[in-house]
């Protein structure tokens, strides 16, 4: 029986400590054939250990980086427990049979300066800030860089760039201090899972490149981001419920242009737009450009879901929430069997005059797209090619009318209220069985991400 990421680092984590892991989905979990014991536990501190020493409890070794230079003999089972204080920047090249754990201690707050796992297999990473500016790391490289790797999973972390900015920060400022391409970065890396992270004060929240295919993200809090907040360029991608807001404008000119979510392809000859992306999922997120009104250097205009040079085949977007004021609410240019289903689009005010659209595009090349579906969808507008496309059971939306449909948007809140005129219109055909919430869908189904 082949096994299962979610089931194998879930069995793990039971078998070692207790800890959440809201997004695993049980019913999807395939049970291990054999279990996987937790041999041993070994215990990192920074303080008072020593690298001579055996590791236990009562003689722990001394800095995680330490330890992993050392090449200290750990086996799958194994779990290495961190203390609080400075662990360094590890770089993990190791390849395991199954999950080895890092984790926070009870109580701990162990700071690492940056994580890389480079030609590694089998690890688990949970509950450590990961920090360069607190580790007084310099340089520009990913904060948790994962690189020729597979089965990485990196859980209830907090990474950040630099600490809380201030109000006193400039555009340049801000610039340099958020200048780290990527809070996390996937490169040719296989089946890793990117979950229960906040994620803030960066460039790029989450970059899983070409080649680093089946990584999953979930749950994640991505936040004060000065370029794109996802990218995802490899196939079988799946993020969902991840919460991205507060975007910063560090570019007086409109320069550079934001993105909720963005992808790209690339080719066989390395240019972009000459190659195709498949079986990505995007469901459940919700994506705000800024909560409050009195951010320094915010911007309206962020692009929703953004895919602009494909070819794009079997995407599935779902269920997600997305506030912005840039024409791209979701849009997909170069569009095979794509289903955009049950999403809700609005514009977030009228400081503008863009208001954001659904659509499916031609390929630069001029390729049509073909067989893509827009069903059960609220939005300002909807755009695009209009062949290649079946658009049903969707509703125009205009900002004067969202005290009508939603239960709070003044509060950004844009679940149904009990008298939407959006309530029981839409159709089960393609939709998701379940809503926003991950709550169940009844017959008939409403339209937008809410099942009221």
């Amino acid at each position: 029986m082949k096994k299962s990421i979610s089931s194998v680092y879930l069995f793990t984590f039971l078998g070692a400590v207790t800890i959440l892991i809201s997004n695993c989905s049980k019913e999807n979990a395939e049970p291990l054939e054999t279990p996987l014991s937790i041999d041993t536990k070994y215990y990192c501190d920074p303080v008072t250990g020593h690298i001579g020493n055996d590791g236990s409890k009562t003689a722990p070794w001394s800095t995680l980086a330490e330890v992993i230079a050392s090449g200290k003999k750990v086996e799958a089972g194994d779990t290495i427990v961190l203390l609080s204080g400075y662990h360094g920047t590890p770089q993990i090249k190791t390849k395991n049979t199954d999950f080895v754990v890092i984790i926070a201690g009870n109580g701990a707050s162990p700071l690492l300066g940056r994580m890389q796992f480079n030609n590694a297999s089998h690890w688990i990473l949970s509950g450590v800030e990961v920090n360069p500016a607190l580790g007084n790391v310099p340089g520009n490289a990913p904060i948790v860089s994962i690189v020729g790797s597979d089965h990485i999973v990196v859980q209830n972390c907090n990474i950040a760039s630099t600490n809380e900015m201030t109000t006193t920060w400039t555009r340049d400022d801000l610039r340099n201090n958020t200048k780290i391409n990527d809070g996390i970065s996937s490169r040719n890396s296989k089946d890793c899972v990117f979950e229960n992270n906040r994620i803030r004060n960066v460039k790029n929240g989450v970059s899983m490149f070409s080649n680093a295919d089946n990584n999953k993200l979930s749950g994640c809090l991505i936040e004060y981001i000065t370029g794109d907040g996802v990218r995802m360029l490899s196939d079988g991608g799946i993020m969902e419920y991840c919460t991205i807001q507060n975007f910063l404008k560090v570019y007086e000119n409109d320069e550079w242009h934001y993105d909720f979510v963005q992808s790209w392809s690339v080719g066989a000859d390395g240019k972009v737009g000459t190659g195709v992306v498949k079986d990505l999922q995007i469901r459940g997120n919700y994506f705000l450009t800024h909560k409050e009104d009195n951010q320094s250097y915010k911007t309206a205009a962020v692009q929703g879901v953004g895919f602009f040079d494909g070819m794009f085949e079997n995407l599935l977007i779902e269920n997600n929430i997305i506030v912005s004021n840039h024409w791209h609410g979701i849009s997909v240019y170069g569009a095979i069997n794509c289903n955009i289903v049950n999403n809700t689009v609005v514009k977030r005010d009228n400081s503008d005059n863009m208001r954001p659209w659904i659509g499916v595009f031609d390929h630069k090349n001029g390729t049509p797209p073909t067989g893509n579906f827009i069903r059960n969808n609220i939005c300002p507008n909807l755009s695009g090619s209009s062949s290649g496309r079946v658009a049903e059971n969707n509703i125009l939306v205009t900002t004067d009318q969202y005290t009508t449909y939603f239960r709070n948007p003044a509060a950004f809140d844009f679940h149904l209220k009990a008298s939407s005129p959006a309530i029981d219109k839409g159709t089960a055909t393609m939709a998701p069985s379940i809503d926003f919430d991950r709550q169940k869908r009844t017959a008939p189904y409403d339209v937008g991400a809410d099942e009221l």
